[in-house]
């Protein structure tokens, strides 16, 4: 419960990201402070030790070719179908909890680790507007995902096939992680206090 309220209060809003050389830097706005951080990803994700994150992915994507072959091949009634897709929203839920999680830890881990610069407006205000354009990136993907999650629900509806109930899975956990990784509505608090005199 603890960390649910520091992830609901938590001042600290993401401006941008961007590219130096082969690192990829973040920088945030603390809106108590009124300083910036930056957190360079390489070195945060090699504390959280995920070396095996890309076999993972390798595996999943593997998994998912196969299961998606195997659901074009099953057939289940309409109130089947409707009980899956109850559940794999249910885990969608549980989902999003876990990566609302992560970003409580990254927030805690720029607070500890990274030391936070004061700037003038104007400078602050231009990492935010060099932000719009990742906003708008993760965006689109945002909306590609709701497309095949409402895709999904609609053969779930529609067809006795399962392949449904893979594009539900797969729409979610798309616009899920980037949702949250955009973090658009928490980047509208920076342009209010950066808008003020």
């Amino acid at each position: 419960m603890k960390n649910w309220l520091l992830y609901e209060e938590n001042p600290m809003v993401k401006l941008c990201y961007q590219n130096n050389g082969r690192n990829t830097e973040e920088f945030y706005f603390d809106l108590q402070s009124q300083k910036v951080y930056k957190i360079c990803l390489s070195a945060y994700y090699a504390k959280k030790n995920t070396k095996g994150i890309p076999w993972l992915f390798l595996s999943g994507g593997i998994l998912a070719t196969l299961l998606e072959q195997i659901l074009q091949r099953v057939l289940l009634p309409i109130s089947a179908r409707m009980l899956l897709l109850f559940l794999v929203i249910g885990g969608l839920v549980l989902v999003n909890k876990k990566v609302k999680q992560s970003f409580i830890e990254k927030y805690q881990y720029v607070e500890e680790h990274t030391i936070g610069n004061s700037m003038e407006k104007e400078e602050i205000l231009k990492l935010y507007t060099l932000g719009k354009w990742n906003r708008r990136a993760l965006g689109f993907i945002v909306l590609i995902g709701l497309l095949v999650f409402l895709m999904g629900t609609f053969l779930i509806i529609k067809t006795t096939h399962l392949t449904g109930v893979f594009l539900v899975f797969l729409g979610g956990i798309i616009g899920i992680i980037f949702s949250n990784y955009g973090e658009f509505m928490e980047a509208a608090k920076a342009k209010k206090y950066l808008q003020t005199d």
